[in-house]
């Protein structure tokens, strides 16, 4: 609601707005998407935790069932990450910052099937695999800020 005052000794014309309806409601959704932005990034925050760990995980004992564990908690971070920025991998993305995101989920899906080759080699050194979890964690680290 808008008020409007005349100044009888000077003839200027002062208006104020008053909060009303319209201001509070602005108020609350503003408030509502705010609560949303905090709720997922604690949601994506503990996913990269989960990344965090069971790349430890593997990283101490490199078996097949270590691999698996990081392998699902990578890509549950990687599906929330896409979901929440609207990719698609059947879409083309413009150069808008959305080609960045897509861009850097095939970087880490392809550090990933290097990875995969690498435990289940028998030779492989345990530097190797570190080194591999450790570019990955760069890429998803980039993801999340």
């Amino acid at each position: 609601m808008l008020s409007i005052r005349v100044n009888q000794g000077n003839s200027s014309i002062i208006a104020a707005r008053r909060p009303g309806a319209s201001t509070q409601k602005a108020l609350n959704f503003a408030q509502e998407i705010a609560k949303i932005e905090d709720k997922h990034k604690i949601e994506l925050a503990t996913l990269l935790k989960k990344v965090d760990e069971t790349g430890e995980q593997l990283s101490k004992t490199m078996t097949l069932g270590h691999l698996q564990e990081y392998k699902t908690a990578l890509k549950n971070f990687l599906n929330e990450v896409a979901r929440s920025h609207g990719l698609s991998t059947e879409h083309l993305w413009n150069h808008q910052g959305q080609s960045r995101i897509l861009t850097a989920i095939r970087q880490v899906e392809k550090h990933l099937a290097d990875l995969t080759d690498e435990v289940k080699g028998q030779n492989t050194s345990q530097i190797k695999i570190l080194t591999r979890i450790g570019e990955i964690k760069g890429l998803v680290i980039d993801l999340f800020a």
